[in-house]
Order: structure tokens, then C-alpha cells, then sequence
């Protein structure tokens, strides 16, 4: 915040709030201001305006508040006298306000401090000053407040930072409330056609409250994936994000307003260290908040996000393909299979399953070498395997020859209490996530029979003990990498002073759980430089220190992850047991999540292919020799329009049940600039569709271009079919057999 407000010069000043504006609404002269009302990151000159014989503006501070405008918007806080909240987003074109300017005093942001009271912008006077796209907003009292709005002459959403400072002794901060945004209007003709898009998990839409009469509460971390969202409708959106590079923890809220017929959106923000005895006396945002509208769907809202969020530092290592320290045996996987290796039957269905499927590099997500039935009850004392040593070692070594990686299960976030290791290390004072009376546990469980402990993952203790348990894996077993099931988005603050980090807040969860798999992977790589490491549930803090991450679900309508981060990490998981399912594999498949081979498959008998394993086996073929640059690590675009007489398939889903048509698909970018589309036909029947793509919206291939088409079958590979012109193109009475795939590459013909 500070770097950021260097060399400002304020022009323009206005004063809000309290009764504090002059009559008749005129702007006092800067001399009037003392710089201590101001707070220390501003100085003020002299004068007010630049040409000294011009008349310092006038604003109407009864009526009108601030602006920010440029050729495709306007922005308008309240009046003076109203706080100075966010009331107006216009279209200068149309006149159309996205907001409803109905509240008397509409907020724009709270601060809870740490001893319950709650402070609004409504509730103290404010300065504000104009200095050409910049406004900077000042409310002084018990805090002083500052947050500083930019609008680019060619963008259409302002930029705001906000920074908060306890003026009055022994006030600490606990929570900061920014933005609020009030009264935001439907977008369609009908309320009940808006929706509101989440990047919880991977990413849907759903009603709005004002359709559910429900308010929404989601926190970041907890599986709410990115730090965006927007209200969709009518062909456009509302887009807002909290571009924050240090992926601090935030509580975000959508409520109903059901008489005016408006919604309010708010993001909260625990202050970093607010648990520590010495009360917390300053914030600022890390990143900016950006809000405003855009034309278009959710794809067009994510790719808003991802513009930003390949310059964050998770994405500083650039895309999968690129990146020198990403193993190029994972970036080149043909399935993952869960499997269990505990005993000799377990064994030999992971080689069962290599005969069915037959592709040179897979890798076992194994989940039972451990040596009790049920791993919390030795977590994280999983030595010697339930096998044995020898036994284990020589399984993964056979395993391996065979092309096969071994990818073992840990809990990375809990210790059992029981075990000697626990006991005598000194665990609990050392390692476990105490609540904020700095006495109890955290979180605990007992699983089946003994407590498990909750560990803080910026402790010593669990850190060393984490990577002792990776590098036995790693270095005595071989193993292909680590699993490490739960900490990338299961938070909490942790108020355990012994640990040396922050007392929970901010960015203490996102950095401590970064800094113990940097630990983790640069002690393996020491051993083999291409161990990988994958987590439980996306996270986008982690990219930079996983290859992959697990996600048991697929989007609805909305695959976001995929279109923001599909090139910088993968994900896997979620179909141990779907052989049957071919809307959850076939969606699998298309979105770019990696191949799974259910396990199932390895509990045959014989060596051949069961007929309705077939279909499979050709998506996982595909993958292999022809779909690996876009469904592997190319950059997603938006799916090609599939149209037709084409029923409706149901299918139950983690979030509940969804329905899609027999047959969908998308398309893709590759690093070399070619453009794959691919379509996949869920039922057992052939079906007849037409499809449309524009191949000039970010892959660049408009009409001047000519285009080479090349089509993957299962009888023939790979092979030229046409060429096309680019722009839309089309295809028209398309025929797709029964559980078939239809693969197509384009290319520009130099």
C-alpha cells in the first residue's frame, strides 16, 4: 500500500461525512485540511489545481458524491453527508446503473475490531480527493481509513486497495469488510435467469438469493478455489475478484435485499496476527480488489481472473511444459489407477490392471501398503508396509519395470496421538493447532479408536516429521512421489505461540502450507529429481510446489479451474469406481482432467479387454498419442457450441444432480498455437450433432488464416481430413457412434 501511494499529489479534495462539508457543498481549500486528517501516506500541496488561475471544483456534496468515468463507464460514490459508499455503476451509452441507489448511508466497508465493535464508513467523516483516474477516499476517527480507487482510460472495472490504521490506543484490528458492494441489480429482464458463478471447487453457477430467498456464504480456502466471482445474466456480468497474491484467507457473502430487489456482496478479511497478545494496529489489502462489468458468460469471467493469476507468484515457474522442475514422466502420464498394495492380491491387480490397459507410463495411487487396516491408526508411523520391506520394495521395483510409478497415501495433516512418536516428541506443545484460549485442541477426532491430532503446518516438528515420512518413501521404497491427503484447503487458525508464526489471519495458512511441500519436495528431489507430489483439493497457493492436485469432482457448467490453471497444474481423482459412468469419465476426459482406471477393472480374471471397458481404453489411447498437448497441458478455450436433437442425460453429481447432453465438447490450445477440439458421445447409441467454434477468439486463427484439419480415429490414427478457412467454423450433420470420440487438430497452413 504504501509503495503503491508513493509520490501522490491529491487534486480536487471534497470532505464527507458527519455534517463535515461546507454549505452550499463547496470544496474547502487544501490548506483546510490538516495532513494529519490525511493520515502519512499523502501530502498535500498548496493548491488544488494545477492551473493557479483556475477555481477550485466544486462538488455537490448534498446530492452527488466522487466519480471515476472513461469512454465505457462511470463510477459514482454517495454523497458526502451518505459516507461515501459505492451507489452508481453506470453505462454512459445506455444510462443503465447495475446498482440500486436506495440505501440512506451505504456501506462501503466495516472493520470489527478485537473487542467486538464494528466500525463502518458510515460512521465517520471523510475527506475525498481526485488526481486524474485516482480517487482517494479518508475517513478519520477511533481508525483512520484510506482506500484508494483506480480506473484505467481503457478498462471498464476500477481497482481498489484499502488501508486501515488504529488511531486511538489499545485498538486492534480483527476483521476487515472490504468491498461492499449494495444494491446490485439483476442483470436479466427475469431475476429468476441470473446467476450467481462460484469458484467453489472447480466451478458452477447457481440461482441467486434473490431466486432462493437463501443467503450465500462461502470461505476461501475451504473449497472455494480462486478469489472470484461474479452475477451473470442477460448476456453480461458483474465481475468481482480479490486479486491478492499472498492468498490470505476471506470470508465472502451474497444476501438478498427481497424489498428493494437488489443484492449485497462482501468479502471479509481477518487481519494477519490478530490472535497475538499485542493487539493489531494496521492493514493494508496485499492485492487489489477489482470490480466492474463485462460482456459475455462465465468462461469470459474467468479468463478476467486468469489474467491476473498467472502473475501471481504460484505461476512465477510459468506452464507445466515449460517449467524445469516438473517431472516430465507425470507431465507425460497415460492414467492414474487407485489402487491398494498391501497384500499379494492387492499386488497383482495393479498388474492386472497393466495388462487391460496397456500404456507405457501409469502411476498407483496407493492407499493400503500401510500396516493396520484403516491409516489413522498408525498415521503417520506407516513403516514397515504391511507386506514388508523387502516384499514392498520388490513389488514397486517389478511395478516400475513394467512403467508403473507408486504414489503412496499420508495424511498430512493429522498425527495419532497414540503412537510412541507422538508421545515422546513432545507433539502437542510442539506441533498441534491449539483453538484461540491457546489450551485446546483445535481439532481432534477419533478414528476408529484413538485421538488424531490436528498439526499446524508452519511447525518445525510436523514439517521434519512430514519429510522423514518422504524421504523413507522416496529414498528407501522408490516410490514415484508422495500423496498428501487433506491441508492444502482444510484451514484453520492455529493459536499456538510456540510454533513462531503469526496467530492466525491473513496468509498464515497459505504460506505455512507452502513452505512444508517446499520442504518436503526439495528434500526428495535431492534423492530423484523427478519425485512428484500432489495434494488433496485444488489449490492455487501450492501450484508452484505440487505437480498435481486431487479433485473429486467435475464442474456442472462452469469449469473454471480449468480455464484459469489447465496449462500450470493437473488434476486427478474421482473415478476408482465409475466404470459404469461414462457421462463422469467421458466429462473426465473432455474437461482435461488426468485419465483414471477404475479399480475395478483389476479384479478380472482373464487378460482381455471386457467389452464395456472398451470405450475407455480408446479416450486413454487417444490422450496418448494425439490429445496430450491440449486435454494434457494446453490452455482451454470455449467450448464449441454442439447443437442437435440430442436427449438430456442425468447424472448424479457430488453437488447434487445434473444433466447434460449425450454429447459435448471443447476445445483447446496448444503451446505451439494449433487449436484441438474434441467431442465425446456419453450413450450407447450414435447420435447426429452440429458443432460451431470460433478459432479466432484468443487462438487467432481469423478468415485470413487457412487452416489444416486432422482427424485422430481409433482405426486409423492420426490423418489429414481438409482444410478450412478460419473464423467460425463449422460442422454440419456430424455423426458420432456409440461411447465414441470425435478428435480434431488444427493447424495453420504456413
Amino acid at each position: 500500500m504504501k509503495r503503491w501511494l508513493a509520490g501522490v499529489v491529491l487534486i480536487g479534495v471534497g470532505v464527507c461525512g458527519g455534517g463535515s462539508s461546507p454549505p452550499g457543498g463547496s470544496t474547502p481549500p487544501s490548506s483546510s485540511l490538516p495532513n494529519a486528517e490525511l493520515g502519512p501516506f499523502f501530502t498535500l500541496r498548496s493548491t488544488v489545481v494545477a492551473d493557479p488561475k483556475s477555481k477550485p471544483k466544486r462538488n455537490s456534496t448534498q446530492t452527488l458524491g466522487p466519480t471515476l468515468r472513461n469512454d465505457q463507464i462511470e463510477y459514482r460514490w454517495a454523497a458526502m453527508k451518505r459516507g461515501g459508499g459505492l451507489v452508481a455503476i453506470r453505462d454512459p451509452a445506455s444510462g443503465t446503473n447495475l446498482l440500486g441507489d436506495t440505501a440512506a448511508k451505504p456501506q462501503w466497508w466495516r472493520v470489527k475490531l478485537k473487542s467486538g465493535r464494528t466500525i463502518a464508513n458510515t460512521d465517520l467523516p471523510c475527506t475525498f480527493a481526485r488526481n486524474g483516474n485516482q480517487l482517494s477516499l479518508i475517513w478519520s476517527g477511533d481508525i483512520r481509513v484510506i482506500v484508494i480507487v483506480r480506473l484505467d482510460p481503457k478498462d471498464p472495472k476500477i481497482r481498489a486497495r484499502i488501508d486501515v490504521e488504529a488511531i486511538k490506543p489499545r485498538v486492534g484490528l480483527r476483521d476487515v469488510v472490504f468491498p461492499v458492494v449494495d444494491g446490485m441489480r439483476p442483470l436479466s429482464t427475469d431475476p429468476d435467469d441470473d446467476r450467481l458463478l462460484h469458484a467453489f471447487r472447480t466451478g458452477y453457477t447457481e440461482p441467486t438469493p434473490l431466486t432462493t430467498g437463501q443467503p450465500v456464504n462461502m470461505r476461501y480456502l475451504i473449497g472455494y478455489y480462486m478469489q472470484f466471482t461474479a452475477l451473470l445474466g442477460g448476456g453480461r456480468g458483474l465481475y468481482i475478484g480479490d486479486h491478492d497474491p499472498t492468498a490470505a484467507w476471506k470470508d465472502m457473502s451474497w444476501t438478498p435485499n427481497t424489498a428493494a430487489k437488489t443484492l449485497r456482496y462482501a468479502i471479509s478479511h481477518p487481519v494477519l496476527n490478530w490472535g497475538a497478545d499485542r493487539p493489531v494496529r494496521k492493514y493494508s489489502a496485499p492485492g487489489d480488489c477489482v470490480i466492474g462489468p463485462f460482456r459475455g458468460d462465465w468462461y469470459d469471467a474467468a479468463r478476467i481472473y486468469r489474467k491476473w493469476a498467472v502473475t501471481a507468484p504460484w505461476c512465477a515457474k510459468g506452464p507445466m511444459h515449460q517449467r524445469k522442475d516438473y517431472p516430465k514422466w507425470f507431465l507425460n502420464l497415460d492414467y492414474w489407477t487407485g489402487g491398494h498394495m498391501g497384500d499379494y492380491d492387492d499386488q497383482q491387480r495393479e498388474f492386472r490392471k497393466r495388462d487391460l490397459f496397456d500404456f507405457p507410463n501409469t502411476a498407483t495411487h496407493d492407499y493400503g501398503y500401510y500396516g493396520q487396516p484403516y491409516q489413522h491408526d498408525v498415521n503417520v508411523d506407516y513403516f514397515p508396509p504391511r507386506c514388508g520391506s523387502v516384499n514392498y520394495q520388490k513389488v514397486l521395483r517389478a511395478l516400475s519395470a513394467r512403467g508403473g510409478r507408486v504414489i503412496p497415501y499420508v495424511i498430512g495433516w493429522m498425527w495419532n496421538a497414540g503412537t510412541e512418536s507422538y508421545q515422546l516428541s513432545g507433539a502437542k506443545e510442539k506441533g498441534a493447532m491449539l483453538g484461540e484460549d491457546r489450551k485446546s485442541l483445535l481439532w481432534s477426532e477419533l478414528s476408529p479408536a484413538e485421538e488424531n491430532v490436528a498439526m499446524c503446518p508452519a511447525a518445525k516438528i510436523w514439517r521434519d516429521k512430514l519429510t522423514s515420512v518422504t524421504m523413507e518413501h522416496v529414498k528407501l521404497y522408490r516410490t514415484g512421489g508422495v500423496y498428501f491427503d487433506y491441508f492444502s484447503v482444510h484451514m484453520n487458525d492455529c493459536h499456538n505461540p510456540r510454533h513462531g508464526h503469526a496467530m492466525g489471519g491473513g496468509d498464515y495458512w497459505s504460506r505455512g502450507v507452502n513452505g512444508l511441500y517446499k520442504q518436503l519436495r526439495q528434500a526428495a528431489r535431492k534423492v530423484d529429481p523427478e519425485a512428484m507430489f500432489c495434494g488433496e483439493s485444488p489449490a492455487e497457493f501450492c501450484i508452484d510446489v505440487l505437480d498435481a492436485q486431487f479433485s473429486s469432482t467435475y464442474s456442472h457448467d462452469a469449469p473454471l479451474w480449468q480455464v484459469v490453471y489447465h496449462d500450470y497444474t493437473q488434476l486427478f481423482g474421482g473415478m476408482h469406481w465409475m466404470e459404469d459412468r461414462p457421462l463422469l469419465i467421458g466429462r473426465q476426459w473432455l474437461l482435461g482432467h488426468m485419465n483414471a482406471v477404475s479399480g475395478a477393472w483389476g479384479y478380472h480374471t482373464d487378460d482381455t479387454l471386457p467389452a464395456n471397458a472398451q470405450w475407455q481404453h480408446d479416450l486413454i489411447r487417444c490422450h496418448h498419442e494425439f490429445a496430450r498437448p491440449y486435454l494434457g497441458y494446453g490452455e482451454m478455450l470455449r467450448s464449441p457450441v454442439v447443437t442437435g436433437d440430442l436427449p438430456k442425460i442425468t447424472e448424479k453429481g457430488i453437488d447434487g444432480p445434473f444433466t447434460a447432453q449425450a454429447v459435448e465438447g471443447t476445445a483447446w490450445r496448444a503451446a505451439d498455437g494449433s487449436v484441438g477440439i474434441f467431442f465425446f458421445n456419453y450413450q450407447d447409441q450414435p447420435h447426429q450433432f452440429n458443432w460451431t467454434k470460433d478459432v479466432a477468439e484468443i487462438a487467432g486463427f481469423d478468415a485470413s488464416t487457412t487452416l489444416q484439419m486432422t482427424q485422430w480415429t481409433v482405426e486409423q490414427g492420426a490423418a489429414p481430413v481438409r482444410q478450412t478457412r478460419g473464423g467460425v467454423i463449422r460442422g454440419e450433420n456430424v455423426t458420432i457412434a456409440a461411447r465414441n470420440l470425435i478428435a480434431l487438430k488444427l493447424e495453420v497452413i504456413r
